[in-house]
């Protein structure tokens, strides 16, 4: 199976590779984020003008060594030359990040470390980090969201540490409510930090 979907991602990666080396500029769209082992991942993207249109290519993840900005900058940087892309900072004109001081501080972020290499740099800011620390700034003026945000955490770390206790609710409910919810399983309130599925904070108040 391996095997297989090796000779797949080669077969495709050489046209991708061709279509980056003919560009003359590209943007690296570079984040960080956490696998279920506990591990640190940089996942790194290639945005390049193709036919007159953008394209993004995912490029590879690497694992940060250090969470920092030189870190984040090693780790972007070793993805792309694994990808035989050694050449790329003479043609990127752009960089993609979330808001993170890491990567936009002006002193010491992954993009200050960059412009170093490419003056002319552009940075753009994840419009979808900066539109929901917008919302969480907004959510903890509301009284009332506030408080549910802070059951909600409460319920979360109850069952989320405790199998015993989880195991007993389990109980209760399979016996109290079997009558009007034949069919469902008893689901375990999730972990929800900001604002990405307000869907999300209300199923767990359904759960």
């Amino acid at each position: 199976m391996y095997r297989f979907v090796d000779v797949i991602f080669t077969d495709l990666w050489e046209g991708f590779a061709a279509e980056i080396k003919a560009a003359h500029f590209l943007s690296v769209l570079s984040d960080s984020s956490t696998d279920v082992s506990g591990r640190d991942l940089e996942g790194v993207f290639v945005r390049i003008l193709s036919h007159g249109q953008p394209k993004n290519i995912f490029i590879g993840v690497e694992e940060l060594q250090h969470a920092t900005a030189p870190g984040h900058y090693a780790a972007m940087s070793t993805a792309l030359d694994k990808a035989d892309l050694s050449q790329w900072n003479e043609k990127v004109v752009g960089l993609g990040t979330d808001g993170a001081a890491v990567m936009v501080g002006r002193l010491g972020g992954v993009t200050t470390l960059l412009r170093l290499e490419v003056p002319h740099l552009i940075n753009i800011q994840c419009l979808g980090h900066g539109l929901e620390l917008a919302a969480l700034d907004a959510m903890k003026d509301h009284e009332r969201t506030r408080k549910v945000m802070d059951i909600l955490k409460g319920l979360y770390k109850q069952y989320h540490h405790s199998p015993k206790v989880w195991r007993e609710l389990r109980d209760v409910l399979s016996k109290g409510l079997e009558t009007h919810q034949r069919g469902r399983d008893t689901v375990a309130p999730a972990h929800r930090e900001g604002t990405q599925s307000h869907a999300g904070k209300l199923s767990c108040v359904a759960c």
